[in-house]
């Protein structure tokens, strides 16, 4: 197979697999709003956001859009889903009454921590017949192409 053609096909199968673990993690999440009887359904930006405060254990709308590259309406339209359900909470910064403060709320931890469990069968049930021998490849892979990314992105970043 010529390599213009290689690179087609691994295209391809990269949009795929992405497509499909998107909506994969969205029925996930979608059961998981269901048993947690949530107000509203959250989508896969809601789940990134809630995440990202869990790492961070707090943090600000500002901060949130920067990391997650969203602009700061789409921040907003976030924080007031994830506040409707009770995943987060939000209060005034004591020295600047214009910014917040987002923490997650005990409800959006134990809703984070059953989703990672959901989310965990699934990439078990998608790697536990890899032998480690082809699983070791595949990350090595990934790892090398990460790393030529990072590459590409800040040269991409020093030439603006």
């Amino acid at each position: 197979m010529e390599r213009n053609a290689q690179y087609e096909r691994l295209s391809t199968l990269i949009r795929d697999f992405h497509a499909l673990f998107e909506e994969i993690t969205q029925g996930c999440l979608t059961r998981e709003c269901q048993t947690f009887g949530l107000r509203e359904p959250l989508c896969v930006g809601d789940y990134q956001f809630l995440a990202l405060v869990e790492k961070r254990g707090s943090l600000s709308m500002a901060q949130a859009a920067r990391e997650l590259r969203i602009n700061p309406s789409s921040a907003t339209r976030q924080v007031n889903r994830l506040l409707h359900c009770g995943l987060i909470t939000k209060s005034a910064v004591p020295d600047d009454d214009r910014k917040f403060s987002i923490q997650t709320t005990p409800l959006g931890t134990t809703f984070l921590n059953r989703l990672y469990v959901s989310l965990s069968e699934v990439s078990h049930a998608l790697l536990g017949q890899v032998s480690d021998e082809d699983l070791q490849t595949v990350c090595d892979f990934l790892e090398a192409r990460i790393t030529v990314l990072h590459s590409i992105q800040q040269d991409m970043h020093h030439s603006f």
